[in-house]
């Protein structure tokens, strides 16, 4: 999109997304003698509904539709997409779609008092292995991992140790994102066929790397 098709997207999807703010790509650059400048270029829009939980990210080359927390269901996810992409789509007409992705961000927030007697593997099975003994047990970990399936569907997964938002928890990080980025169908319905494998893809994942300790936690 222009600069001009990202300033009529902004105007008509401002009447549900409220609250605007501009993106910018700031490059900061040393040069000889300590001395340093930097260069700020606009990369698009945050726009932000008036629940605070709805948003959209727009820019030249993507859109994006967020729902933070509390989340709602995967359906009205869709339908919420699906409504800013046509709203697009009717200002800057069809476009090649070179990736279409489901990014979920899951926080597992686990009471201390249960890691007293246990490990975080007996929450969550995906981590990172260090060999040799005498190492102890882990206490935190950061990774992030990218694989690709055999029905095309690209998964980049990170997990660690988050800062923790509730008092004397620990707070685990599984952030799953799945996305196509070949083979996209041209018919607008069959793309959006599509994303519901991305989402079986993303439930698989999620899990296959908890255990049934860590699914008493969200009863």
């Amino acid at each position: 999109m222009t600069g001009r098709d990202l300033e009529r997207c902004r105007d008509k999807l401002k009447r549900q997304y409220e609250k605007i703010e501009e993106i910018n790509d700031i490059q900061f650059i040393v040069e000889e003698g300590n001395k340093f400048s930097h260069k700020a270029a606009f990369s698009g829009y945050k726009m932000t509904a008036r629940n605070a939980v709805d948003v959209v990210m727009l820019g030249p080359l993507s859109l994006a539709t967020v729902r933070l927390a509390p989340y709602q269901s995967w359906e009205e996810l869709v339908e919420l997409a699906r409504a800013n992409f046509e709203t697009v789509t009717k200002i800057v007409g069809r476009q090649n779609i070179a990736r279409i992705g489901a990014r979920f961000v899951n926080r597992i927030d686990v009471p201390n008092e249960r890691l007293a007697d246990l490990e975080l593997t007996d929450f969550i099975l995906c981590g990172v292995f260090i060999p040799g003994e005498g190492v102890g047990a882990m206490a935190a970990y950061s990774f992030n991992a990218h694989t690709l399936r055999e029905d095309g569907i690209k998964l980049a997964i990170q997990s660690g140790i988050a800062n923790p938002v509730l008092i004397d928890h620990t707070s685990i990080l599984l952030d799953i994102d799945a996305s196509f980025e070949s083979g996209i169908p041209a018919r607008i319905d069959e793309m959006w066929e599509r994303t519901e494998l991305l989402r079986a893809a993303k439930n698989s994942v999620f899990e296959s790397n908890i255990t049934d300790r860590c699914r008493e936690l969200f009863q």
